[in-house]
Parts: structure tokens; sequence; C-alpha cells
């Protein structure tokens, strides 16, 4: 059914703590192959959440803790945005951090 509502785009409001941070430190320093458990998912998506990044993270499974050099969904995807979204927060939470930010990605 098609509408006449015109989609907003409203920047989000994320504040992150000195918490966040390390939350997303020790989550991010965790090997790939152990990133299967039911703890480290639980604490992903409360990071997510606390980011405001939980639709992101729930219906288009991009995250924070990712770390590919660029997107896998093709244009006008609806998760390639989101990829782009998510990646800019683990920017500003690798500076918060003190780590080295990845080069930026070419294509958004």
């Amino acid at each position: 059914m098609t509408t006449k509502r015109t989609q907003l785009e409203r920047p989000r409001k994320t504040t992150t703590t000195t918490e966040t941070v390390r939350l997303f430190v020790e989550l991010d320093a965790v090997p790939m192959r152990d990133r299967g458990s039911r703890d480290f998912e639980q604490r992903a998506y409360e990071l997510a959440q606390r980011l405001d990044l939980g639709d992101e993270h729930f219906c288009s499974r991009c995250s924070v803790l990712d770390r590919e050099s660029g997107p896998c969904w093709p244009e006008g995807c609806v998760a390639r945005d989101a990829w782009f979204r998510v990646r800019a927060v683990r920017n500003q939470l690798l500076a918060a951090a003190g780590l080295n930010a990845p080069p930026r990605v070419r294509g958004h």
C-alpha cells in the first residue's frame, strides 16, 4: 500500500559515556571465534541500545563491533544505510577510546 508520508531523517543524539566506551573496548577486544556466546550477544545488544542503535543491531544486523572495510549490501538497501550510520558511531567510539579509526570508506 502506498503512502504520501515523507520519511524524516532526524539526527540522533547519542551520548557516549565513559562506561559505554569501556564496554565497547572490552567487547571489541573479544576474538571473533568467541563472539557466538549468548553472554557476548546480550552485551553487544546492550551496547547497541546505549548508543541508540538497537534497530540497526536487531533488524539490519549491523554492529559497532563489526570490522568490515565496507558494506556488503547493494545501493538502495536499508541495511547499507544502517551500516554507514553504525560505522560513524564506531569511528567516534574508537576516537573516544584513543584507538586508531580505519580510513573512511568510499561509496557514501
